[in-house]
């Protein structure tokens, strides 16, 4: 029987001592080894590192280390399925809540897909960065909220237009506003941003929430070892979402490219626009070369009436009620009313570009439009 240095601190380990262990020293040193793993559930049946002879391991490694450089990064790369898992079911959500179309879920998905593990696993695989795991979690929040923030607005620009609008007159029409207009449309339209910006900060906060508790969850957790095939992996991933904006429809569905190159080509077709007009002018300044005769009355207006932010449905003209176009009725009888037209374009400018096309006979032209009464 004894009573170890332990006991004299309170401790109190009494018993007998272990059948290898001859002397009291390495009896004191087993019972101390004893006495941790007894406080740590998850090693109590491991056994003692006191020797490693023959194994070539360090002392100082443990079984749980070892089993995680066996496993050779297949922790860190669970990390990374997780996380898109996050960011898939958010999509999924947006697509069930009809913010956006199942192709465009198709292309953000294969998108999120290759982007979250390739850029957020960079954060994992170099050493640097592994240490600091704030990092990869803001990583990964970032790159989520990305798409979040994407199908959202997407998903206001349906609800307002009743399906996915060209992208371009979207940006004539914040291009070409003003304040008052912005403050109008916003009062008309504040319930509809107030759904797209809750189903945005909702999705974020749910995605915020399943990151923190992951990454708690994970720091109980040793560490995992990356091998390098799990370094092969991310960076396969990598270079195919990097590869995919070789593919012009795909690079147009980034969320971080996708209104940049649409202003791109907003800025081309105001260039065409300018071009267009240019030609027109040049053509129409040499009115020798006209060539116009006209039968008929002495005098024969024609006026070309174009409704800016018109609606007919508005218009008393067309059958409204309140008579909100009592200059056009008075002049009822003399004008030509289309009841069967459809635009071609629902914004101004492109509208303009297509009933005013690059003109290749303006006298013959100048002649259909003098030949014709007043037009509305």
């Amino acid at each position: 029987m004894f009573l170890s240095e332990a006991g004299a601190r309170g401790v109190g380990i009494v018993g007998h001592f272990p059948a290898r262990c001859h002397t009291w020293p390495a009896a004191r040193k087993q019972i101390i080894a004893e006495l941790v793993l007894s406080r740590r559930p998850d090693k109590a049946s491991a056994p003692p590192e006191t020797s490693r002879q023959g194994s070539g391991a360090p002392d100082n490694i443990s079984s749980e280390q070892n089993f995680a450089g066996r496993g050779g990064g297949k922790t860190a790369l669970e990390k990374l399925v997780k996380r898109l898992g996050l960011g898939l079911i958010g999509l999924v959500f947006f697509w069930a809540l009809d913010r956006i179309s199942a192709n465009e879920l198709a292309k953000s998905s294969v998108l999120m897909a290759t982007a979250l593990p390739g850029i957020a696993g960079v954060f994992l695989v170099l050493p640097w960065m592994r240490e600091r795991p704030r990092w990869f979690s803001r990583a990964t929040l970032v790159i989520i909220g990305v798409f979040f923030l994407d199908a959202a607005i997407k998903g206001f620009l349906r609800d307002y237009f009743g399906l996915r609008p060209n992208p371009i007159l979207v940006l004539q029409a914040i291009f070409n506003t003003n304040p008052a207009e912005s403050s109008e449309f916003f009062r008309h339209n504040w319930r509809d941003v107030v759904q797209a910006v809750l189903a945005f900060v909702v999705m974020m906060s749910l995605a915020g929430v399943g990151e923190r508790w992951l990454a708690r969850r994970e720091a109980r957790q040793a560490a995992a070892p990356w091998r390098a095939r799990g370094m092969a992996g991310v960076g396969l991933l990598l270079a195919v979402f990097v590869a995919l904006h070789f593919n012009p429809t795909m690079a147009k569905e980034n969320p971080l490219l996708f209104w940049p190159i649409r202003y791109l080509d907003y800025r081309e077709q105001l260039a065409q626009a300018a071009t267009m007009e240019a030609d027109v002018a040049r053509n129409m300044a040499h009115r020798s070369d006209w060539q116009v005769r006209y039968a008929g009355p002495e005098r024969n207006t024609v006026v070309w009436i174009i409704g800016e932010s018109l609606n007919r449905a508005n218009m008393s003209l067309y059958g409204y009620e309140r008579h909100t176009s009592p200059t056009l009725e008075a002049m009822r009888k003399e004008l030509i009313v289309f009841r069967d037209v459809v635009s071609s374009e629902p914004a101004t400018m492109a509208s303009l570009m297509k009933m005013r096309p690059r003109p290749e006979s303006p006298s013959s032209r100048l002649a259909r439009f003098t030949s014709r009464p007043k037009t509305v």
